[in-house]
Parts: C-alpha cells; sequence; structure tokens
C-alpha cells in the first residue's frame, strides 16, 4: 500500500467520488420521520464494524432524569459574599429561588464549585486509569478553541470532544446545567488503556486530532476502491472505539432541538443522540475526503425550520460554506455571513451576528473591525459595515495580527440592546460593548463592577447571554469558577 499522509490529496479524493456508491449524497433511503435522526437504509449498507461502538457508555448522571426549567423551591440558600455566590441547591440539584435572589444584579461575580476540571474525580471512577495526555490537561478542554454547543432555552451547554492538538487527548462530552450550576458527564472519553505509544505520545509536538491507526484504515479503503463517505473510516476517530478524537472546536459544535443531538461539524460531520448516549453517524464533510473543514476559525448552526446545519469560516485558509439537511442527508451550499478568519459570532432568534475584531494594519490579512447581521430567513446580510470607535478606543489599541488568536466572543444583551465582547485590548483580555444602534456600529470601551471573569485569549462561544436567567456567563478555563452577571429576576 502507499504510504500517505493524512491530509489525503485531490486526487485521491476524485477517486473517492467516483469509487464510493454507498450513501450518495441525498441518499433516497433517509427516514425523516425517525427522531433520532438515524437512518436504517445507511446503517444497513456500510459494514458493522464502521458504526461507533460506545452504545453502553451512558452518562453519569442518571440521577438527573428532568431537564428544569426554572430555578426550584427549597430552603437552602446558599451564601453570598464578596461577589462570590456559592448556590444553595434542593434535593433535585436545582438552584434554589431563595438562592438566585440573593444574587445582586448589575454586577460580575463568581460561582463557587463550578471548575470544570472538578469532573477529573468522576472521569477517573468511572474509567480506572483514565489520564489526559495533552499538555494542558482540563485547560485544554476548554482554551484549546473550544465553544459550546448551546440551548439557550434548556439553559445548558456542551463541550463536544474539544482538546485537540497537543493541548488535551480528552474526547469526552461534557454538559454545563446553569439551573443547577453544574457540571456533568454526558459521555465518558475513551479508555486510553488499548491506545498505541505513538497516539498517547502526540502531545510532544504534534497533535491528538489525527489517529495515524485510523489514517492506515483510511487509505487501504481508499486503495480498494470501497472507501464510503458515511460511517466509514477516517483519521479523525480513535482506531481502538471508532470515536472522534479530540480536536479545535471553535463554534461548530451545535445542538439540533427536536432530535435531542449534537453535531459536530469541523474535521468530518458528527452526530451524536443525547437519547440514546452514543454517537450514530459520521460522514465525510461535502462527502469528499479533503474537505475536512480544516478546524481554524470555523462555525455551524442549525436552522430549526429548514433542518439544515449550517457550516462556514475559513479553515486553514480554505474558505468553505456546507449546508447538511437532516432530512433529506443531502448536501448543498450556502452564502455565509463572512469568511474572515477569526470572525466571532452569536445568534439571537432568527439572526446571526459576526464581527471580527480589528488588528493592526501591519498584518496582511488585518480586519479594520468589520461586523454582520445575518438573516437565516433569507440567507443574506441584512447589515453589515465597519466599526467606528468610541472615545478613548482606536484600532492601534488592539494586537497586530491574527497569529494564533483568534478567539473573541459576542454576545447579545436585550436588555441593553448591545453586543458584549471580550477580546485583547492592550495587550490585555477585556470587556467592550459593540452598539448597534448607531450608524456605522460604535466599538467602545466598558467597566462592569464587581469581579473581573478569568479571561483566556480563546474564548469563541463561552460569552452566553441566558434568556431564562437574564444573565451572562462567561467560561474561560477548567480551572476556574463560573463568572455571572445578572441583568434582572
Amino acid at each position: 500500500m502507499t504510504k500517505r499522509s493524512w491530509r489525503p490529496s485531490s486526487s485521491i479524493a476524485i477517486a473517492l467520488i467516483a469509487c464510493a456508491c454507498v450513501g450518495e449524497v441525498g441518499n433516497p433511503g433517509a427516514d425523516a420521520g425517525v427522531a433520532s435522526g438515524l437512518d436504517a437504509s445507511v446503517d444497513a449498507s456500510v459494514d458493522a464494524g464502521s458504526m461507533p461502538t460506545d452504545a453502553g457508555r451512558s452518562p453519569l448522571d442518571a440521577g438527573q432524569p428532568f431537564l428544569p426549567t426554572e430555578f426550584g423551591p427549597g430552603d437552602e440558600a446558599g451564601t453570598f459574599a464578596n461577589d462570590v455566590w456559592s448556590p444553595g441547591r434542593n434535593d433535585a440539584g436545582v438552584v434554589t429561588l431563595k438562592s438566585w435572589a440573593s444574587v445582586p444584579t448589575g454586577r460580575g461575580v463568581v460561582v463557587s464549585g463550578t471548575r470544570l476540571d472538578a469532573l477529573d474525580a468522576v472521569v477517573k471512577a468511572a474509567v480506572p486509569g483514565w489520564s489526559d495526555y495533552g499538555v494542558s490537561d482540563w485547560n485544554g478542554v476548554l482554551d484549546n478553541w473550544n465553544g459550546f454547543a448551546l440551548d439557550p432555552d434548556g439553559s445548558r451547554g456542551w463541550l463536544v470532544s474539544a482538546g485537540g492538538h497537543s493541548g488535551s487527548s480528552n474526547n469526552g462530552i461534557y454538559r454545563f446545567d446553569v439551573l443547577r450550576m453544574a457540571w456533568a458527564v454526558e459521555q465518558l472519553p475513551s479508555d486510553p488503556a488499548p491506545w498505541s505509544t505513538a497516539y498517547k505520545n502526540k502531545a510532544n509536538g504534534s497533535t491528538f486530532t489525527p489517529c495515524d491507526e485510523s489514517n492506515e484504515q483510511l487509505n487501504a479503503r481508499i486503495d480498494a476502491g470501497t472507501l464510503s463517505p458515511i460511517n466509514d473510516w477516517y483519521w479523525d476517530e480513535l482506531f481502538w472505539d471508532r470515536t472522534p478524537t479530540s480536536r479545535h472546536v471553535y463554534s461548530s459544535a451545535v445542538y439540533v432541538s427536536g432530535r435531542d443531538e449534537l453535531v459536530l461539524a469541523v474535521r468530518r460531520f458528527w452526530r451524536y443522540s443525547l437519547r440514546e448516549h452514543r454517537w450514530v453517524y459520521k460522514r465525510l464533510i461535502n462527502d469528499r475526503v479533503e474537505q475536512v473543514m480544516a478546524g481554524s476559525g470555523t462555525y455551524a448552526f442549525f436552522d430549526e425550520k429548514t433542518d439544515d446545519i449550517l457550516m462556514g469560516g475559513v479553515g486553514d485558509a480554505l474558505y468553505q460554506g456546507f449546508s447538511f439537511n437532516l432530512q433529506t442527508e443531502s448536501w448543498s451550499g450556502w452564502a455565509q455571513f463572512s469568511g474572515l478568519s477569526g470572525v466571532a459570532d452569536e445568534r439571537t432568534g432568527r439572526f446571526i451576528t459576526g464581527f471580527s475584531v480589528p488588528a493592526q494594519t501591519d498584518f496582511a490579512y488585518a480586519s479594520p473591525g468589520l461586523y454582520f447581521r445575518y438573516s437565516l430567513d433569507s440567507r443574506t446580510n441584512v447589515t453589515q459595515g465597519e466599526i467606528q470607535y468610541g472615545p478613548g478606543l482606536s484600532r492601534t489599541d488592539f494586537p497586530s495580527g491574527y497569529a494564533f488568536y483568534d478567539g473573541t466572543a459576542l454576545c447579545y444583551v436585550p436588555e441593553l440592546d448591545r453586543y458584549w465582547v471580550a477580546t485583547l485590548v492592550n495587550g490585555s483580555m477585556q470587556f467592550l460593548e459593540l452598539d448597534p444602534t448607531t450608524a456605522p456600529w460604535t466599538l467602545r470601551r466598558m467597566t462592569l463592577p464587581g469581579l473581573p471573569p478569568t479571561f483566556e485569549t480563546n474564548l469563541m462561544r463561552k460569552l452566553i447571554y441566558w434568556p431564562r436567567l437574564h444573565a451572562v456567563t462567561l467560561t474561560g478555563r477548567g480551572d476556574a469558577d463560573l463568572w455571572l452577571y445578572k441583568l434582572g429576576q
């Protein structure tokens, strides 16, 4: 067999499309009425061993069978002192209304007991001998360019197979429930016991995202002319259990309401069933072996009206805009709101807002500070432009380029009709406000009373507005507690 790298060439991709006779675009066997989104015809058409084999790995919080819709009853008030809140919870684990009422509005507070790395003991108890072989451990799960898949109506978010590069080999799924103010293990990370020594050592100048053993299986299928774009081998899965490898997610993990699924749309297109607690579907992006959503500056959104997953961004200088329809299981293109590297994004209602943070002009691809408001209904930008600056702020206050900095966070705060931005200014992470009521939009300095968050520089989809709470949270590091700003009761 000819030795190939883990990025197959375009000629290999042509061979793949020519030979792939299983799971073609627009698979006519797709059953849109199957609630879980599984396609029985696809399952029957591929090798049984090509599906992930983690069906028995149930979540660890089975004692919490319901999804709370508001803070709960109970007399547990917790404590609040010096802008640090220790929530009181009832017997169901839900924060009590009495405790929430003790949190003041209009200032930043820290929520005690909300560190992600507290799950380390939980995972190790469930998977004896488990270890993260990355150099950053749990901080790598959050800080390695990884944003949440968000369910704002359900007041929860997930980190999905986050980590990647040398930072973290942890490919678990971790959920934060805002109404419980607590982390939970949605899906255990893979047991590293059977991993090869070479894969475990990838933190030494390499990346955990490609698995060489799986890549050998991929190349063998390509050589044999039997590779299917659906549920087959690829280098972004672990050879030993067929689950996704850890990777830089950016803003490419999404929650699919109705189907109760998580979608991971970077490197490949993966679907995880929250009902079945397992990975149920994997597919090559655009059914092309070289179209990998390369993993820098990528984003994805779910359009619940059309059942489309919209994927885009700029990945390693490769412009991408692909849409996957979950009913027809077919690909098409879409007109992106932006193809800029480093764009921050957020969604409110039927609109996506993107903001490309300013960078100084001594960088070839520097942005002057561009904003976009995109309509999911018309699939066009309804507003776009270049920002103007408020007093005491200018373009020279921002980084000289995007080199290893493309992690700006953005969220809309409806009570104020402002966007909050977390980004690098004058060499340190700060909050700014972006005012959409002016023409053009105005970027201003902003000071929030109370405690500041523990900032990190890669914050995409970590600054989040929660409509049921009328509050904003920011989660920056695995070894730091959640930051919270309450705007109303």
